[in-house]
């Protein structure tokens, strides 16, 4: 995973990041790097600041590193004497590994001048820029830092709907996160696993180091058809669209729909301005699904282990109609033993094969080496006997012989540690009648010769 100012590598303006404290340079992107006349960032590498960007043996008197403060843009502008040009310069804070940087992005206000009501626009949202940074660093999860941020921006930018989209494993891209002024339906169920096709035309400009403007979606009726066809029904007449990138690869976008024509380019570059911190709250809400994942399931078979069944539990509604299964594999312990634990791993999976071809719909959980728990909600009595007395004729098939216990109960009373004892004791009850039973364990062990050869 690369640094997170490296989002700013293709924008069309300078920028460049800084060690705070000794003032050396440890990025430019590519337009810096031109405008200075380097070809690579090791050219830079270790090069003060004030030496390249103003030709100074001494750090600058107006410096404001001492000022910075993450999560904060100030602005300021200010004349370059070696590239002759007044640039408005907006400067932030990061902390990385330990470590404190400055990050400026430098605009050229020779070109803003020919467009004095953008520059006006940009002024009038600087604080719109910090409020909108302090706002979603102050809440207490990535998640909410990112609805809390777009719900603002959105609001904000007299935008009809903000959103992030990103990209699935099928390669297909989804709505994650959506907001909408109250007139304005929402479009989030309708936009999952979007065909790429819908949005290859954005991602090739995103492969151009361009962002998606469309002042009006009527101009791209024939040229990007597909793509017209998913936004026409949603009422989107403007629209913008960034990339979200992790490093050189696109992982995703947001954008807002039907904010006014005349501010679209203003509005794009604000919302550039607020993209490293989108990138680093999704990466944030990534890492936190894995962490997740790794407390909550068991790695060996995909089910939810027993910290996930206990939260599972206060979800479930007193006066439910609810069926619990205990089952227990039979003889794990001695394939261990005689064939080693990479067998019993197999016989396992074979088991966990079985409950999810019978009760793929309901929630599986394995509590203990051999035992796994279903808690089937909302099921009828013969339903539930139906699918058992189905796995108990699957088991063959999947050569993995399991004990069953079961309790159906029509209205749930919030009494689930005792349903669960009580399946727990009639599973052993059928695990002795196994065992007690010549022809099931003559039959277990032309099993096990079979799963050793």
């Amino acid at each position: 995973m690369g640094k997170i100012w490296e989002w700013y590598e293709n924008l069309n303006e300078i920028v460049y990041v800084s060690d705070i404290e000794n003032h050396n340079l440890v990025y430019m992107n590519k337009k810096a790097l031109e405008v200075f006349g380097f070809s690579s960032v090791e050219e830079i590498k270790g090069r003060k600041c004030h030496e390249v960007f103003r030709k100074r043996s001494m750090p600058c008197q107006d410096c404001n590193n001492h000022e910075l403060k993450e999560g904060e843009f100030s602005e300021r502008q200010n004349w370059n004497n070696v590239t002759l040009k007044t640039y408005s310069l907006k400067d932030t804070l990061i902390e990385d590994e330990g470590k404190k940087y400055r990050v400026e992005l430098a605009f050229d206000m020779t070109l803003m001048t020919e467009q004095d009501n953008l520059l006006k626009e940009y002024k009038k949202n600087e604080d719109m820029i910090n409020q909108a940074l302090k706002i979603a660093m102050g809440e207490s999860t990535p998640v909410a830092s990112l609805e809390r941020l777009i719900q603002f921006l959105g609001s904000n930018l007299e935008a009809e709907r903000m959103y992030i989209f990103e990209e699935q494993e099928d390669g297909t891209v989804s709505n994650t996160y959506e907001w909408c002024t109250e007139n304005t339906i929402s479009e989030k169920e309708n936009l999952q696993n979007v065909p790429f096709e819908a949005v290859s035309y954005w991602y090739n400009e995103f492969a151009r180091g361009n962002n998606v403007i469309i002042p009006d979606l009527e101009r791209i009726r024939k040229k990007h058809p597909l793509t017209y066809e998913y936004l026409k029904p949603q009422n989107i007449r403007t629209l913008i669209v960034n990339p979200i990138m992790d490093k050189d690869r696109i992982i995703g976008f947001y954008g807002v729909d039907n904010a006014p024509a005349e501010k679209l380019v203003n509005i794009s570059k604000l919302l550039t301005i607020v993209g490293y911190f989108i990138t680093s709250a999704l990466k944030r809400v990534i890492l936190l699904k894995k962490l997740e994942a790794m407390s909550y399931y068991d790695s060996l078979t995909g089910f939810k282990n027993r910290y996930a069944l206990d939260e599972y539990i206060c979800s479930i509604d007193k006066g439910e109609c609810l069926g619990v299964v205990y089952t227990d594999i039979t003889g794990l312990k001695k394939v261990n033993d005689s064939m080693g634990h990479k067998a019993g791993d197999r016989l396992i999976k074979r088991a966990c094969k079985c409950m999810n071809e019978y009760f793929g719909k309901y929630e599986r959980f394995r509590i203990g080496g051999d035992e796994f728990c279903i808690i089937c909600r909302n099921i009828e009595e013969d339903e539930l006997e139906k699918q058992i007395e189905a796995m108990r004729s699957g088991m063959s098939r999947q050569q993995a012989l399991m004990a069953v216990g079961y309790i159906w109960v029509e209205h749930y009373e919030k009494n689930f540690e005792s349903l669960l004892s009580l399946s727990d004791s009639l599973m052993y009850r059928d695990k002795r009648d196994y065992y007690s039973n010549p022809g099931r364990n003559r039959r277990y062990k032309r099993e096990e010769e079979e799963d050793k050869g």
